[in-house]
């Protein structure tokens, strides 16, 4: 019992076998991509504090947290430099901790304590001096 191909028939099998799976796989992801978690344009309600002063925003769950604070609550105290969190320009604190604005998204600090203008003790004993 011995199976004899030949190679046009071995090549004939092997192409269609691999075209089968690559349909196959093809048709799985197209399925996963028509079922989206959630709607792009979904509204989140939001509770921010921002310098003492709880807000409250409708955004988008993909919002950044320099978006939310330069276009809807009009603090521009934080810049948007390079956008990618290189320059420092969109620095926050964020329960006394650094953060770049440009990178996290908002709706991550319902919660915590957002600081957006802040002097440093050192830069605050130096202008007393200068009084």
């Amino acid at each position: 019992m011995r199976l004899r191909f030949k190679r046009r028939r071995f090549g004939k099998i092997a192409i269609a076998s691999t075209l089968g799976t690559i349909v196959g796989s093809l048709k799985s992801k197209t399925q996963a991509q028509e079922k989206p978690q959630s709607h792009p344009n979904s509204v989140v309600d939001v509770k921010l504090r921002v310098n003492g002063v709880e807000h409250a925003v409708k955004i988008e769950p993909r919002v950044t947290l320099l978006d939310v604070l330069r276009e809807r609550l009009n603090l521009t105290g934080s810049k948007k430099g390079c956008d990618h969190g290189q320059c420092g320009a969109c620095t926050v604190l964020i329960d006394g901790r650094r953060v770049n604005s440009c990178q996290t998204f908002a709706i991550m600090h319902t919660d915590a304590a957002i600081t957006t203008e802040f002097i440093s003790r050192r830069t605050r004993t130096q202008m007393q001096d200068m009084t």
